[in-house]
């Protein structure tokens, strides 16, 4: 073997112890990383719980949520675990110290909360804190012993299919996450708008609560009302709800037809209001009449109580007249005859009813003043006189006068018919 081969096989092998040196190296630092740098100072301090539930060693201890070390070492003393812990640096912890395991998180991992103390109690030094200065673990399902088992049953079912149904649901709980963001801005400016003045937030509050004041008293009723829907919603979820899809089913063609036949109401609607206007007037003319129809009716009780005796009374005339009427029968048709015939004539003498009416006037008065019996009319000669040959001087010379002017076409300052 050549010298060169040799110096090339060890150097590769002290590369190679080298390597290993350097992995060995940095596992150890890797190992021991939670204790922090080596060779670093550490104050160390126990203290005695009555329970640490699953608190472990390398636990973090912290102070006010801060970590400033880590749980060292976990033994039992006396009925109590005592909890070595070593903290960063050269730390002052004084003899009124106070420990308490809270949880780290929804999983149970705990952590030693420390409170150093006042320093006017004194340094605690060696001295153990004692299990009145601590507060035990507190695990989450100690929270749930307040429940009997079929709740606590009850609500592991609960967790373990909300936890299938959000498995189930990955994609949709991403989609949620995503838009997160956007919807937690849209509630700052929905939480802006409710904050604003003009959104009279506390108006709104008030309202709401005299809304909730008004159903005081009335837990009975909205119970009751709750059951009726229950009742309701169970009808309707029969035979597994096929009636009810059936009938939503049919439901847009049923809509349709309904359409038609209310255009087709129009109508008959439009003719109702018609009618109903004016129908109006006769009830409003209806409900004035009523006194005088109630007036009518009480005082034609006693008419009509005499109605019978005068219905019997008049029996025998009103038998007699139908035989009359029967017997006029043939002559109304002679009666229409004669009337056709006078239309003519009448029409002729309408014009002259107030000329008519002065005749007959001025002939009532031959007859006005009688002497002795049954002698009424006079006839006397008279001699004749200026005023009277005046009058014939002066008669009219219309001997055929119009209507109505036979009065003014008589002789002035006399008349040949007495009375006049």
């Amino acid at each position: 073997m050549s010298r060169a081969v040799t110096k090339r096989r060890a150097r590769s092998f002290l590369v190679g112890v080298g390597l290993i040196g350097v992995i060995a190296g940095a596992t150890f630092i890797m190992l021991n990383a939670h204790k922090g740098p080596p060779g670093a100072e550490r104050t160390v301090v126990e203290a005695a719980f009555s329970d640490i539930g699953i608190l472990g060693t390398n636990a973090d201890v912290r102070k006010n949520s801060r970590r400033i070390g880590r749980v060292a070492d976990i033994r039992r003393n006396d009925g109590h675990v005592v909890v070595t812990m070593e903290l960063e640096g050269d730390r002052q912890v004084y003899a009124d110290a106070r420990a308490a395991i809270w949880d780290k998180n929804a999983l149970g991992e705990k952590f030693v909360e420390l409170s150093t103390g006042n320093e006017s109690s004194g340094p605690l030094g060696d001295t153990v804190i004692p299990v009145e200065h601590t507060e035990p673990a507190t695990d989450i399902q100690a929270i749930f012993d307040v429940f009997d088992k079929p709740t606590r049953d009850a609500l592991q079912t609960t967790l373990r299919e909300l936890g299938g149904a959000a498995a189930g649901h990955g994609r949709q709980l991403q989609t949620v996450i995503k838009v997160g963001p956007d919807v937690v801005r849209d509630a700052g400016t929905v939480g802006s708008a409710l904050g604003a003045p003009e959104a009279r937030l506390d108006a709104f509050v008030a309202h709401a609560d005299r809304l909730l004041s008004r159903f005081e008293h009335r837990q009975q009723h909205i119970s009751d009302l709750l059951d009726e829907a229950g009742a309701t919603l169970h009808a309707v979820n029969v035979d597994g709800a096929e009636p009810l899809a059936q009938s939503i089913n049919k439901a847009p063609q049923t809509l349709t037809e309904v359409n038609a036949a209310l255009d087709a109401l129009h109508q008959p609607l439009a003719d109702t209001r018609s009618t109903v206007d004016n129908l109006q007037e006769g009830a409003e003319a209806l409900g004035v009449a009523t006194p005088d129809l109630r007036g009518v009716l009480r005082e034609a009780i006693e008419p009509i109580d005499k109605l019978p005796g005068v219905a019997e009374d008049a029996e025998p005339a009103v038998g007699s007249l139908t035989t009359t009427t029967a017997d006029l029968r043939p002559l109304i048709p002679r009666v229409n005859e004669a009337l056709d015939h006078a239309e003519q004539p009448l029409g002729v003498l309408a014009p002259y009813t107030g000329d008519l009416g002065a005749w007959i006037r001025a002939g009532s008065t031959l007859t006005a003043d009688g002497v002795g019996d049954n002698h009424w009319l006079r006839l006397g000669i008279v001699a004749p006189s200026a005023s009277s040959v005046a009058g014939i001087v002066d008669a009219p010379t219309n001997p055929y006068p119009a209507p109505g002017e036979a009065p003014e076409d008589r002789a002035p300052g006399g008349s040949l018919v007495p009375g006049e």
